[in-house]
């Protein structure tokens, strides 16, 4: 019998909603054992969030861990497989999240397993997965697999929907889509619970994230993909400025928080459709050496 441990952080839901997909698709429930444990931190994150969303910015992007409660799963278990379910947050993995990979108790739990992450994103994710993959191999886990499931309607339209979904608590506004994931990409995740189990009980797991990459699990947008990256180093820049300022609760940086605010405003709904227009042209004039890009970020061999 294989043991798995089902791990997640999530503020809405979603997460743990696409984790149950997931493994309803396992063919046989008889040949696993599965032990579901939430990542908590000591003091939870506001839903809707409001304007701590903004706040949340600096330590998000630096990696600064928050307190977590104590575990409710056996650290000495000896499970064949970690299914670590995320958020990404300004392109970085969730507080709790990175806090939880960060953490000594947990980097000891994670030497030596193999490691399967689910996102749950509006669209951009690829610098969180670096820096995701980067944790794993500082913990010394097998980073097996990635699946990837995010809002598929338009850049734009998703990032006004994620606002009031997350800031506001409105998922649904009048004439625009529902935010977030769709039902039906949820329920069609359990086509990655099949591969992920028939790779588990056959003993081929360095074989899953090709099998998943196949099967839909991870589709890289190559426009989005660059402008992240550049996107990520402003913000360790913007991120260093606010923290001189002060820490998570300090009123001392509200003013620096605020230009924040107004500066990811005016890039993602001014400059950000000019650039994405940018970016589309250079995919294909520099068509060989973006094919490898892409399947970095897919987790095959370039």
């Amino acid at each position: 019998m294989k043991k798995i441990l089902v791990i997640y952080y999530t503020q809405t839901g979603q997460i743990r909603t696409i984790l149950d997909s997931i493994i309803s698709g396992f063919t046989d429930m008889s040949m696993v054992e599965i032990d579901y444990a939430e990542i908590k931190p000591s003091k939870p994150y506001p839903y809707p969030w409001k304007e701590a969303f903004y706040n949340s910015f600096p330590e998000s992007v630096k990696g600064i861990p928050c307190q977590l409660e104590s575990w409710d799963f056996d650290l000495n278990k000896e499970y064949d497989l970690v299914l670590l379910g995320m958020q990404v947050w300004y392109l970085s993995p969730s507080i709790p999240a990175s806090s939880f990979l960060q953490h000594p108790e947990i980097k000891i739990f994670l030497r030596g397993k193999n490691v399967v992450t689910v996102n749950g994103v509006r669209n951009m994710w690829y610098t969180s997965y670096l820096l995701c993959k980067k944790y794993l191999g500082d913990a010394g886990a097998h980073y097996q697999g990635n699946i990837v499931m995010y809002d598929r309607t338009d850049n734009y339209i998703a990032g006004i929907t994620v606002i009031a979904w997350m800031v506001h608590g409105k998922k649904k506004l009048a004439l625009f889509p529902q935010s977030g994931v769709s039902d039906e990409d949820i329920l069609n995740a359990k086509t990655y619970g099949q591969i992920i189990y028939s790779n588990l009980i056959e003993n081929t797991l360095s074989k899953l994230q090709e099998a998943l990459v196949f099967a839909g699990a991870v589709k890289v947008k190559f426009h989005l993909m660059k402008i992240e990256i550049v996107a990520r180093k402003i913000f360790v820049k913007f991120a260093d400025f606010v923290l001189k300022k002060g820490s998570y609760e300090s009123p001392l940086r509200k003013t620096r928080v605020a230009l924040f605010k107004y500066y990811l405003l005016f890039v993602f709904f001014i400059l950000s459709p000019f650039v994405s227009i940018f970016q589309m042209l250079r995919r294909w004039v520099f068509y060989s050496s973006a094919n490898k890009q892409i399947r970095i970020f897919q987790g095959l061999k370039p």
